[in-house]
């Protein structure tokens, strides 16, 4: 790479090369990307489709292959963007990029965990124990640390910088994630009761809910009334009254 620079510094002068050059930059990652996107992973897919292994079918369908062909060209960018003494890059874009592939990865992982969610609910003890509000609850942790990773990635900081000052915002995180908190307890209370799993007839006139549970998520209910409406409660509402 560095001696395709050299060429067009050494054949073309001024503020031009630098334009030649971010362009050269910006077709290398377009095309990483497009051989990514449209040849090896429409290869892995026609091979994952051969298999017999369900896990690899259900990462396709929650998209984690498509959100992992980013981070290829943004590493294109951002090893450029560091190694290279032909750009002059300033610091604050290579942290961009440095944190863009950190959001990519970190959707990936979201992936991951949702697809282990389906494979779960896919087996025996999937149809007695619902998991969805878990996964949700531990996507929901793992994205707030997420978050706080790609903050300090943005401003050049540690991680423990940030984490050191969440201890003055808890109240205010209690406040914000109130309803979350709740609808978590009432979770493990459906779940550890053993109070209804999905299938389930359940009566909650004060809902205008009659019907056949359809959905039970961290933070609703859904239930499709016998004249095939949905009513969608909130779980926490749910578990507070009769049922």
């Amino acid at each position: 790479m560095d001696r395709l620079f050299n060429y067009i510094s050494s054949n073309i002068d001024g503020p031009l090369a630098d334009l030649v050059i971010l362009g050269t930059v910006l077709i290398i990652s377009l095309i990483s990307y497009l051989v990514m996107r449209y040849i090896v992973l429409r290869s892995v897919f026609h091979l994952f489709k051969r298999t017999s292994i369900e896990f690899d079918d259900i990462l396709i369908e929650r998209g984690f292959f498509n959100r992992l062909s980013y981070a290829v060209p943004i590493l294109i960018l951002y090893n450029i963007s560091t190694d290279s003494h032909h750009l002059d890059v300033p610091l604050f874009v290579s942290r961009v990029l440095l944190a863009s592939v950190a959001a990519v990865v970190i959707a990936s992982i979201n992936s991951i965990i949702s697809a282990l969610g389906d494979i779960f609910s896919k087996t025996r003890l999937g149809d007695k124990v619902n998991i969805k509000s878990y996964v949700q609850i531990a996507r929901l942790i793992f994205n707030l640390l997420s978050l706080i990773l790609v903050i300090s990635i943005l401003i050049g900081q540690s991680p423990l910088y940030l984490l050191s000052g969440i201890g003055a915002l808890t109240a205010v995180l209690m406040l914000v994630f109130k309803d979350t908190i709740l609808s978590f307890v009432s979770s493990i209370q459906i779940t550890s009761n053993d109070l209804f799993k999905l299938g389930d007839w359940i009566e909650a006139p004060q809902f205008g809910a009659d019907g056949d549970v359809i959905d039970i998520a961290l933070h609703t209910i859904k239930i499709q009334n016998w004249d095939k409406t949905i009513t969608v409660i909130p779980t926490h509402k749910l578990i507070d009254s009769s049922f």
